[in-house]
Protein backbone atom coordinates (compact mmCIF):
# COMPACT_ATOMS: atom_id res chain seq x y z
CA UNK A 1 0.00 0.00 0.00
CA UNK A 2 1.65 3.59 -0.87
CA UNK A 3 1.44 6.55 0.72
CA UNK A 4 -1.86 8.44 -0.60
CA UNK A 5 -3.82 5.11 -0.08
CA UNK A 6 -2.84 4.49 3.37
CA UNK A 7 -3.66 8.63 4.29
CA UNK A 8 -6.85 8.00 2.15
CA UNK A 9 -7.84 5.03 4.46
CA UNK A 10 -6.69 6.51 7.70
CA UNK A 11 -8.78 9.61 7.09
CA UNK A 12 -12.48 7.21 6.32
CA UNK A 13 -11.38 5.51 9.80
CA UNK A 14 -10.87 8.22 12.08
CA UNK A 15 -14.22 8.72 13.21
CA UNK A 16 -15.21 5.04 13.73
CA UNK A 17 -11.51 2.86 13.97
CA UNK A 18 -9.08 5.61 15.18
CA UNK A 19 -6.54 3.14 16.02
CA UNK A 20 -6.66 1.81 12.53
CA UNK A 21 -6.49 5.45 11.42
CA UNK A 22 -3.31 6.18 13.04
CA UNK A 23 -1.64 2.86 12.40
CA UNK A 24 -2.34 4.08 8.56
CA UNK A 25 -1.10 7.35 9.21
CA UNK A 26 1.93 6.22 10.58
CA UNK A 27 2.27 3.86 7.57
CA UNK A 28 1.88 6.71 5.19
CA UNK A 29 4.05 9.06 7.56
CA UNK A 30 7.03 6.66 6.99
CA UNK A 31 6.15 6.61 3.40
CA UNK A 32 7.08 10.59 3.37
CA UNK A 33 3.20 11.59 2.90
CA UNK A 34 3.07 14.96 5.11
CA UNK A 35 -0.42 15.16 5.46
CA UNK A 36 -0.40 11.56 6.98
CA UNK A 37 2.19 13.49 9.46
CA UNK A 38 0.22 16.31 10.38
CA UNK A 39 -2.70 14.01 11.30
CA UNK A 40 -0.65 11.38 13.05
CA UNK A 41 0.45 14.25 15.13
CA UNK A 42 -3.02 15.30 15.75
CA UNK A 43 -3.97 12.02 17.07
CA UNK A 44 -0.47 11.76 19.35
CA UNK A 45 -1.42 14.65 20.69
CA UNK A 46 -5.06 13.49 21.95
CA UNK A 47 -4.02 10.06 22.28
CA UNK A 48 -6.93 8.67 19.74
CA UNK A 49 -6.09 5.02 18.66
CA UNK A 50 -2.57 5.17 20.25
CA UNK A 51 -0.59 6.09 22.98
CA UNK A 52 -0.58 9.92 23.76
CA UNK A 53 2.74 11.43 23.17
CA UNK A 54 2.99 15.33 23.48
CA UNK A 55 6.55 15.23 22.61
CA UNK A 56 6.48 13.60 19.34
CA UNK A 57 2.86 15.01 18.44
CA UNK A 58 5.26 18.29 18.08
CA UNK A 59 7.84 17.02 16.16
CA UNK A 60 5.26 15.23 13.62
CA UNK A 61 3.42 18.77 13.51
CA UNK A 62 6.30 20.52 13.09
CA UNK A 63 7.84 18.82 10.51
CA UNK A 64 4.47 18.56 8.40
CA UNK A 65 3.93 22.55 8.83
CA UNK A 66 7.67 23.03 7.61
CA UNK A 67 6.51 21.26 4.56
CA UNK A 68 3.71 23.65 4.13
CA UNK A 69 1.01 21.33 5.23
CA UNK A 70 -1.49 24.25 5.92
CA UNK A 71 -3.76 22.07 8.35
CA UNK A 72 -0.99 21.44 10.57
CA UNK A 73 0.60 24.41 11.04
CA UNK A 74 -3.15 25.67 12.46
CA UNK A 75 -3.49 22.44 14.61
CA UNK A 76 0.51 22.69 15.96
CA UNK A 77 -0.62 26.51 16.46
CA UNK A 78 -3.64 25.67 18.27
CA UNK A 79 -2.82 22.80 20.23
CA UNK A 80 1.06 22.83 20.94
CA UNK A 81 2.36 26.42 20.44
CA UNK A 82 -0.89 28.15 22.20
CA UNK A 83 -0.24 25.03 25.57
CA UNK A 84 3.92 25.42 25.41
CA UNK A 85 3.22 21.44 25.56
CA UNK A 86 6.12 18.97 23.79
CA UNK A 87 8.76 20.97 24.76
CA UNK A 88 7.38 23.92 22.14
CA UNK A 89 7.44 27.49 23.80
CA UNK A 90 4.20 29.60 23.86
CA UNK A 91 4.52 32.16 21.16
CA UNK A 92 1.09 33.52 20.87
CA UNK A 93 1.92 35.41 17.76
CA UNK A 94 2.92 32.36 15.92
CA UNK A 95 -0.15 30.67 17.09
CA UNK A 96 -2.37 33.70 15.31
CA UNK A 97 -0.42 33.39 12.16
CA UNK A 98 -0.92 29.52 11.79
CA UNK A 99 -3.71 29.89 12.52
CA UNK A 100 -5.38 32.72 10.47
CA UNK A 101 -3.56 31.35 7.17
CA UNK A 102 -5.76 27.70 7.99
CA UNK A 103 -8.35 29.39 8.55
CA UNK A 104 -10.39 29.51 5.04
CA UNK A 105 -9.12 26.34 4.89
CA UNK A 106 -11.54 25.33 7.84
CA UNK A 107 -13.68 27.49 6.93
CA UNK A 108 -14.23 25.55 3.55
CA UNK A 109 -14.07 22.18 4.92
CA UNK A 110 -16.52 23.21 7.72
CA UNK A 111 -19.29 24.86 5.71
CA UNK A 112 -18.76 21.40 3.69
CA UNK A 113 -19.45 19.11 6.66
CA UNK A 114 -16.10 18.30 7.87
CA UNK A 115 -16.33 17.40 11.53
CA UNK A 116 -12.44 18.11 11.84
CA UNK A 117 -12.56 21.31 10.41
CA UNK A 118 -15.82 21.93 12.28
CA UNK A 119 -13.96 21.58 15.36
CA UNK A 120 -10.56 23.57 14.70
CA UNK A 121 -12.87 26.61 13.59
CA UNK A 122 -14.90 26.28 16.41
CA UNK A 123 -11.66 26.21 18.74
CA UNK A 124 -10.49 29.46 17.05
CA UNK A 125 -13.45 31.42 17.64
CA UNK A 126 -13.63 30.04 20.84
CA UNK A 127 -9.88 31.59 21.72
CA UNK A 128 -10.12 34.52 19.91
CA UNK A 129 -7.21 32.76 17.95
CA UNK A 130 -6.67 33.97 14.38
CA UNK A 131 -9.74 35.50 14.39
CA UNK A 132 -12.34 37.61 16.32
CA UNK A 133 -13.39 35.44 19.79
CA UNK A 134 -17.04 34.34 19.16
CA UNK A 135 -17.99 31.53 21.57
CA UNK A 136 -21.61 31.23 20.08
CA UNK A 137 -20.41 30.80 17.17
CA UNK A 138 -17.46 28.09 18.66
CA UNK A 139 -20.50 26.05 20.54
CA UNK A 140 -22.84 26.19 16.50
CA UNK A 141 -19.50 24.21 15.32
CA UNK A 142 -18.68 22.29 17.91
CA UNK A 143 -22.51 20.56 17.90
CA UNK A 144 -22.29 20.12 14.32
CA UNK A 145 -19.46 17.74 14.68
CA UNK A 146 -20.39 16.81 17.67
CA UNK A 147 -23.46 15.16 16.17
CA UNK A 148 -21.26 13.13 13.43
CA UNK A 149 -20.10 11.68 16.88
CA UNK A 150 -16.24 13.54 16.34
CA UNK A 151 -14.52 12.75 19.61
CA UNK A 152 -12.79 15.96 19.85
CA UNK A 153 -15.87 18.21 19.32
CA UNK A 154 -17.55 15.83 21.83
CA UNK A 155 -14.73 16.87 24.40
CA UNK A 156 -14.12 20.55 23.60
CA UNK A 157 -18.22 20.86 24.00
CA UNK A 158 -18.36 19.04 27.05
CA UNK A 159 -15.80 21.55 28.51
CA UNK A 160 -18.08 24.69 27.50
CA UNK A 161 -20.62 22.67 29.28
CA UNK A 162 -18.87 22.08 32.18
CA UNK A 163 -17.72 26.09 32.02
CA UNK A 164 -20.40 27.91 30.78
CA UNK A 165 -18.69 29.02 27.51
CA UNK A 166 -21.17 29.58 25.03
CA UNK A 167 -23.95 27.75 26.80
CA UNK A 168 -25.51 27.76 29.78
CA UNK A 169 -23.36 25.82 32.65
CA UNK A 170 -24.55 22.14 32.92
CA UNK A 171 -22.17 19.84 34.55
CA UNK A 172 -24.73 16.92 34.07
CA UNK A 173 -24.17 17.22 30.19
CA UNK A 174 -20.52 17.63 30.70
CA UNK A 175 -20.41 14.60 32.24
CA UNK A 176 -22.61 12.87 29.28
CA UNK A 177 -20.44 14.46 26.69
CA UNK A 178 -17.51 13.29 28.64
CA UNK A 179 -18.41 9.86 29.00
CA UNK A 180 -19.43 9.88 25.27
CA UNK A 181 -16.23 10.92 24.29
CA UNK A 182 -14.46 8.55 27.42
CA UNK A 183 -15.90 5.42 25.36
CA UNK A 184 -14.24 6.44 22.14
CA UNK A 185 -11.42 6.81 23.48
CA UNK A 186 -10.27 10.37 24.11
CA UNK A 187 -7.74 10.68 26.55
CA UNK A 188 -8.93 14.09 27.74
CA UNK A 189 -11.90 12.88 28.04
CA UNK A 190 -11.14 9.72 30.25
CA UNK A 191 -9.37 11.78 32.52
CA UNK A 192 -11.63 14.74 32.81
CA UNK A 193 -14.44 12.07 33.57
CA UNK A 194 -12.58 10.73 36.87
CA UNK A 195 -12.03 14.11 37.78
CA UNK A 196 -16.27 14.61 37.79
CA UNK A 197 -16.14 12.10 39.59
CA UNK A 198 -13.84 12.51 42.33
CA UNK A 199 -15.17 16.02 42.81
CA UNK A 200 -18.89 15.54 42.52
CA UNK A 201 -19.27 17.54 39.15
CA UNK A 202 -22.20 16.36 37.63
CA UNK A 203 -22.19 12.97 39.18
CA UNK A 204 -22.65 11.67 42.84
CA UNK A 205 -18.89 11.41 44.06
CA UNK A 206 -17.71 7.61 43.19
CA UNK A 207 -13.60 7.71 44.25
CA UNK A 208 -13.60 4.01 42.81
CA UNK A 209 -14.93 5.35 39.48
CA UNK A 210 -12.41 8.01 39.34
CA UNK A 211 -9.52 5.75 40.21
CA UNK A 212 -11.24 3.77 36.90
CA UNK A 213 -10.91 6.59 34.80
CA UNK A 214 -7.84 7.66 35.61
CA UNK A 215 -6.01 4.33 35.30
CA UNK A 216 -7.47 4.13 31.41
CA UNK A 217 -6.12 7.60 30.30
CA UNK A 218 -3.01 7.01 32.94
CA UNK A 219 -2.22 3.58 30.98
CA UNK A 220 -2.58 5.82 27.51
CA UNK A 221 0.32 8.51 28.14
CA UNK A 222 -1.93 11.62 29.62
CA UNK A 223 0.78 13.19 32.25
CA UNK A 224 -2.58 14.84 34.13
CA UNK A 225 -4.32 11.65 34.69
CA UNK A 226 -0.62 9.66 36.07
CA UNK A 227 -0.19 12.92 38.43
CA UNK A 228 -4.45 12.07 39.43
CA UNK A 229 -3.49 8.54 40.01
CA UNK A 230 -0.77 8.70 41.74
CA UNK A 231 -2.65 11.57 44.29
CA UNK A 232 -4.96 8.49 44.68
CA UNK A 233 -2.80 5.82 45.44
CA UNK A 234 -0.64 8.44 48.06
CA UNK A 235 -3.75 8.97 49.56
CA UNK A 236 -5.27 5.99 49.47
CA UNK A 237 -8.62 7.55 47.59
CA UNK A 238 -10.66 5.25 45.59
CA UNK A 239 -7.85 2.44 45.85
CA UNK A 240 -6.06 0.99 48.81
CA UNK A 241 -2.73 3.02 49.76
CA UNK A 242 0.35 2.33 47.92
CA UNK A 243 3.37 4.57 47.77
CA UNK A 244 5.52 2.70 45.40
CA UNK A 245 2.04 3.04 42.96
CA UNK A 246 2.24 6.88 43.95
CA UNK A 247 5.59 6.95 42.77
CA UNK A 248 5.69 4.93 39.40
CA UNK A 249 2.47 7.33 38.63
CA UNK A 250 4.59 10.05 39.59
CA UNK A 251 7.46 9.64 38.24
CA UNK A 252 5.56 8.61 34.60
CA UNK A 253 3.74 11.93 34.58
CA UNK A 254 7.07 14.01 35.79
CA UNK A 255 8.86 11.96 32.73
CA UNK A 256 6.43 13.94 30.42
CA UNK A 257 7.20 17.88 32.35
CA UNK A 258 4.35 17.35 35.02
CA UNK A 259 4.96 20.15 37.66
CA UNK A 260 2.92 18.48 39.92
CA UNK A 261 4.22 14.87 39.03
CA UNK A 262 7.86 15.79 39.90
CA UNK A 263 7.08 18.80 43.14
CA UNK A 264 4.94 15.49 44.23
CA UNK A 265 8.01 13.54 44.37
CA UNK A 266 10.42 15.57 46.11
CA UNK A 267 7.73 15.80 48.91
CA UNK A 268 7.63 12.46 49.28
CA UNK A 269 10.82 12.03 49.43
CA UNK A 270 11.74 14.36 51.79
CA UNK A 271 8.91 12.79 54.48
CA UNK A 272 10.72 9.22 53.29
CA UNK A 273 14.20 10.81 54.37
CA UNK A 274 12.90 11.59 57.60
CA UNK A 275 11.11 8.31 58.20
CA UNK A 276 14.09 6.15 57.18
CA UNK A 277 16.29 7.86 59.87
CA UNK A 278 13.61 6.27 62.40
CA UNK A 279 13.97 3.35 61.33
CA UNK A 280 10.55 2.80 59.46
CA UNK A 281 10.78 -0.13 56.74
CA UNK A 282 8.04 1.17 55.16
CA UNK A 283 9.94 3.93 54.27
CA UNK A 284 13.23 2.60 53.90
CA UNK A 285 11.62 0.17 50.93
CA UNK A 286 10.15 3.26 49.07
CA UNK A 287 13.20 5.75 49.82
CA UNK A 288 15.59 2.58 47.88
CA UNK A 289 12.78 2.33 45.00
CA UNK A 290 13.07 6.37 44.80
CA UNK A 291 16.75 5.79 44.41
CA UNK A 292 17.00 2.84 42.47
CA UNK A 293 14.71 4.76 40.02
CA UNK A 294 16.42 8.03 40.43
CA UNK A 295 13.16 9.63 41.30
CA UNK A 296 13.79 12.50 43.21
CA UNK A 297 16.66 11.54 44.20
CA UNK A 298 19.97 11.21 41.97
CA UNK A 299 20.19 7.40 41.12
CA UNK A 300 22.02 5.20 43.01
CA UNK A 301 21.74 1.57 42.63
CA UNK A 302 24.06 0.25 45.75
CA UNK A 303 22.10 3.31 48.08
CA UNK A 304 19.23 1.53 46.84
CA UNK A 305 20.04 -2.34 47.69
CA UNK A 306 21.38 -1.06 51.36
CA UNK A 307 17.92 0.38 52.09
CA UNK A 308 15.87 -2.70 50.49
CA UNK A 309 18.27 -4.76 53.23
CA UNK A 310 17.25 -2.70 55.57
CA UNK A 311 13.50 -2.94 55.07
CA UNK A 312 13.81 -6.94 54.10
CA UNK A 313 15.52 -7.53 57.87
CA UNK A 314 12.28 -6.34 58.94
CA UNK A 315 9.88 -8.29 56.97
CA UNK A 316 8.76 -5.77 54.27
CA UNK A 317 7.32 -7.51 51.78
CA UNK A 318 8.03 -5.52 48.89
CA UNK A 319 11.73 -4.76 49.98
CA UNK A 320 12.08 -8.90 49.56
CA UNK A 321 10.73 -8.51 45.57
CA UNK A 322 13.24 -5.52 44.90
CA UNK A 323 16.19 -6.74 46.63
CA UNK A 324 15.59 -10.09 45.00
CA UNK A 325 15.21 -7.77 41.68
CA UNK A 326 18.73 -6.03 42.62
CA UNK A 327 20.43 -9.63 42.90
CA UNK A 328 18.68 -10.86 39.50
CA UNK A 329 18.97 -7.44 37.19
CA UNK A 330 20.59 -5.02 39.44
CA UNK A 331 24.06 -3.95 41.22
CA UNK A 332 24.06 -7.26 43.16
CA UNK A 333 23.99 -9.52 40.12
CA UNK A 334 26.92 -10.57 40.21
CA UNK A 335 27.58 -11.45 43.70
CA UNK A 336 28.45 -14.63 44.86
CA UNK A 337 25.28 -17.27 45.94
CA UNK A 338 23.04 -14.68 43.71
CA UNK A 339 20.80 -16.98 42.24
CA UNK A 340 20.16 -18.82 45.69
CA UNK A 341 19.35 -15.34 47.22
CA UNK A 342 17.24 -14.41 44.73
CA UNK A 343 15.44 -17.22 44.83
CA UNK A 344 14.92 -17.02 48.60
CA UNK A 345 13.72 -13.24 48.46
CA UNK A 346 11.01 -14.09 46.07
CA UNK A 347 10.09 -16.99 48.16
CA UNK A 348 9.39 -14.41 51.23
CA UNK A 349 8.25 -12.00 48.94
CA UNK A 350 5.31 -14.84 47.39
CA UNK A 351 4.71 -15.57 51.14
CA UNK A 352 2.99 -12.09 51.21
CA UNK A 353 0.97 -12.71 47.93
CA UNK A 354 3.30 -10.47 45.74
CA UNK A 355 1.98 -11.56 42.32
CA UNK A 356 5.35 -9.89 41.01
CA UNK A 357 7.20 -12.35 43.00
CA UNK A 358 5.36 -15.10 42.29
CA UNK A 359 5.73 -15.05 38.64
CA UNK A 360 9.24 -14.12 38.33
CA UNK A 361 9.38 -17.82 41.13
CA UNK A 362 7.27 -19.30 38.95
CA UNK A 363 9.63 -18.39 35.74
CA UNK A 364 12.41 -19.74 37.56
CA UNK A 365 11.18 -23.04 37.99
CA UNK A 366 10.10 -23.74 34.39
CA UNK A 367 13.97 -22.56 33.02
CA UNK A 368 15.66 -24.33 36.32
CA UNK A 369 17.06 -20.85 37.28
CA UNK A 370 18.43 -20.92 40.71
CA UNK A 371 15.83 -24.15 41.54
CA UNK A 372 15.02 -27.28 40.01
CA UNK A 373 12.53 -27.62 36.74
CA UNK A 374 9.11 -28.01 38.09
CA UNK A 375 6.35 -27.27 35.73
CA UNK A 376 3.71 -28.17 38.61
CA UNK A 377 5.28 -25.45 40.80
CA UNK A 378 5.77 -22.44 37.66
CA UNK A 379 2.14 -23.46 36.78
CA UNK A 380 1.05 -23.25 40.94
CA UNK A 381 2.87 -20.09 41.13
CA UNK A 382 1.71 -18.75 37.87
CA UNK A 383 -1.89 -19.19 38.50
CA UNK A 384 -1.81 -17.43 42.09
CA UNK A 385 -0.32 -14.23 39.71
CA UNK A 386 -3.01 -14.54 37.74
CA UNK A 387 -5.60 -15.25 40.15
CA UNK A 388 -4.46 -11.35 40.83
CA UNK A 389 -4.86 -10.21 37.35
CA UNK A 390 -0.97 -9.95 36.60
CA UNK A 391 -0.58 -10.09 32.65
CA UNK A 392 2.17 -11.73 32.31
CA UNK A 393 1.31 -14.39 34.05
CA UNK A 394 -1.76 -14.77 32.40
CA UNK A 395 0.20 -14.44 29.04
CA UNK A 396 1.92 -17.49 30.44
CA UNK A 397 -0.80 -19.20 31.14
CA UNK A 398 -2.27 -19.00 28.09
CA UNK A 399 0.89 -20.27 25.48
CA UNK A 400 1.88 -22.89 27.88
CA UNK A 401 -2.15 -23.96 27.93
CA UNK A 402 -1.85 -23.81 24.00
CA UNK A 403 1.55 -25.26 23.20
CA UNK A 404 2.01 -28.13 25.80
CA UNK A 405 1.51 -31.17 24.18
CA UNK A 406 0.00 -32.52 26.95
CA UNK A 407 -2.76 -30.31 26.98
CA UNK A 408 -4.96 -32.11 24.42
CA UNK A 409 -8.62 -31.03 25.22
CA UNK A 410 -10.43 -29.28 22.15
CA UNK A 411 -12.18 -27.60 24.27
CA UNK A 412 -9.50 -26.06 26.34
CA UNK A 413 -8.00 -24.70 22.99
CA UNK A 414 -11.09 -23.64 21.64
CA UNK A 415 -11.58 -21.48 25.05
CA UNK A 416 -8.14 -20.22 24.98
CA UNK A 417 -8.98 -18.93 21.02
CA UNK A 418 -12.24 -17.90 22.30
CA UNK A 419 -10.02 -15.50 24.49
CA UNK A 420 -7.22 -14.32 22.09
CA UNK A 421 -10.21 -13.33 20.03
CA UNK A 422 -11.73 -11.03 22.56
CA UNK A 423 -8.39 -9.72 23.52
CA UNK A 424 -7.67 -8.33 19.34
CA UNK A 425 -11.33 -6.84 19.38
CA UNK A 426 -10.91 -5.41 22.19
CA UNK A 427 -7.23 -4.24 21.58
CA UNK A 428 -8.52 -1.72 19.25
CA UNK A 429 -10.70 0.07 21.93
CA UNK A 430 -7.53 0.08 24.74
CA UNK A 431 -5.58 1.86 21.39
CA UNK A 432 -2.98 -1.08 20.61
CA UNK A 433 -2.52 -1.02 17.21
CA UNK A 434 -2.50 -4.44 15.13
CA UNK A 435 -1.05 -3.99 12.08
CA UNK A 436 -2.72 -5.31 9.08
CA UNK A 437 -5.34 -6.72 11.52
CA UNK A 438 -3.73 -9.33 12.26
CA UNK A 439 -3.90 -11.08 15.63
CA UNK A 440 -0.60 -11.36 17.31
CA UNK A 441 0.89 -14.80 17.93
CA UNK A 442 0.30 -15.59 22.16
CA UNK A 443 3.90 -14.76 22.92
CA UNK A 444 4.50 -11.13 21.93
CA UNK A 445 0.96 -9.78 23.03
CA UNK A 446 1.12 -6.86 25.23
CA UNK A 447 0.79 -7.47 29.37
CA UNK A 448 -0.98 -4.31 28.54
CA UNK A 449 -3.67 -6.07 26.33
CA UNK A 450 -3.93 -8.61 29.22
CA UNK A 451 -4.27 -5.81 31.97
CA UNK A 452 -7.17 -3.92 29.35
CA UNK A 453 -9.47 -6.68 29.62
CA UNK A 454 -8.39 -9.37 32.12
CA UNK A 455 -10.49 -8.50 34.81
CA UNK A 456 -13.92 -9.26 32.30
CA UNK A 457 -12.69 -12.08 32.26
CA UNK A 458 -11.90 -13.43 35.70
CA UNK A 459 -12.67 -16.12 37.43
CA UNK A 460 -10.22 -18.14 34.60
CA UNK A 461 -11.55 -21.49 35.07
CA UNK A 462 -10.15 -24.13 32.30
CA UNK A 463 -12.27 -27.35 32.35
CA UNK A 464 -9.32 -29.47 33.20
CA UNK A 465 -7.33 -28.14 36.04
CA UNK A 466 -5.31 -31.12 36.58
CA UNK A 467 -4.10 -30.70 32.99
CA UNK A 468 -2.50 -27.89 33.28
CA UNK A 469 -0.50 -29.19 36.03
CA UNK A 470 1.49 -31.91 33.62
CA UNK A 471 3.22 -29.30 30.88
CA UNK A 472 6.89 -30.72 32.94
CA UNK A 473 7.51 -33.26 35.14
CA UNK A 474 9.68 -32.30 38.69
CA UNK A 475 12.93 -33.19 37.69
Amino acid sequence: MDGHAAYEQGLAMMLTKPANAAALFELAARANHMAALGQLGRMLYHGLGCHRDSMRAAACLQRATDAGVIDAGGVLGSRIIYLGVGGVAKDPERVAALCSAALPMWISQAEAGCPIAQTDLGWCFLHGTGCHKDVDAAVVWYKRAAAQNYVNALFNLAYCYSEGEGVTRDPREAVALYHTAAELGHSGAERNLGTCHLLGKGVEVDESQAVYWFRIAAEKGDDSAQAYLGYCYEHGIGIDQDSFEALLWYQKASDQGSNWGTRSIRFIVIQLSIAVENGESAAQAVLGYCYNMGAGVPQDQQRAAELFRKASNQNHPMAHLHLAKCYTVGCLAEADGSDAEAVRLFRLATGHGIAEAQHALAIRHALGVGVKICGQEAVRLCRLAADQTYGPSLAHLRYWSIRSHHICSVELRERVQLILLIGARLSERAGIILYNGAEPSLPHLASELWMSFCAALRPIDFPDRASLTSITPCS
